[in-house]
């Protein structure tokens, strides 16, 4: 279960760093959990945003308008 858990999170790291002359299991990067984690933050962030976003374009709200003056 936990190497489940690791290898899930260590795939949504975005964040990997490229070592140079060096191949990991077939790739170049090395990924890491934080990142993978910080990775899925960034994307729930953006699912949430976007439905937000997609909710006030259905219910046609204006955002409100203030004047300086």
């Amino acid at each position: 279960m936990k190497k489940l858990m690791d290898r899930t999170l260590k795939s949504f790291d975005k964040f990997g760093t490229p070592v140079a002359q060096l191949n990991m299991a077939g790739t170049t990067e090395y990924r890491t959990r934080l990142g993978g984690a910080c990775g899925l933050i960034i994307y729930c962030l953006m699912v949430w945003f976007s439905v937000l976003r997609i909710k006030r374009m259905i219910n046609r709200d204006k955002p409100i308008l203030t004047e300086v003056t």
